[in-house]
């Protein structure tokens, strides 16, 4: 559903080419298991965490007017770990720990498009 009102996006993918592989070859791309857990870790946890931090924090400056400030709060909270989630993510885009690695290029024979019948998007030639 929010495909259709927001549309799909190309991603842009930072990796290593240790493949070798050129423009418009297909490849399959690894992520080391530490950069993708620390990607979930800051990308799921730190949102959550700052809108609790933010909903406590303005229920404690609220007074007569608690309930009201500390949505204000979770949403300042909220806006903020977005905001410093973004900035992290432009920062660390360059550190080769955290970059994707293009493992092979894939041949035509080797890449299956995914049917009501298949379960799989990729699956290597011969298997």
């Amino acid at each position: 559903i929010l495909e259709r009102y927001l549309g799909r996006r190309p991603t842009r993918l930072v990796a290593q080419n240790r493949a070798g592989a050129a423009v418009g070859d297909q490849v399959m791309v690894g992520v080391s298991q530490r950069g993708l857990l620390r990607a979930a870790v800051v990308g799921y946890l730190l949102p959550v965490l700052g809108l609790i931090g933010g909903a406590i924090f303005g229920q404690r400056l609220g007074g007569s007017h608690a309930e009201g400030l500390s949505v204000l709060g979770a949403a300042a909270g909220f806006a903020l770990a977005l905001y410093w989630l973004r900035r992290y993510s432009a920062e660390s885009e360059h550190d080769p720990e955290r970059q994707a690695v293009v493992l092979r290029r894939m041949s035509v024979d080797s890449v299956r498009v995914q049917t009501p019948h298949t379960h799989n998007n990729f699956s290597p030639a011969g298997e």
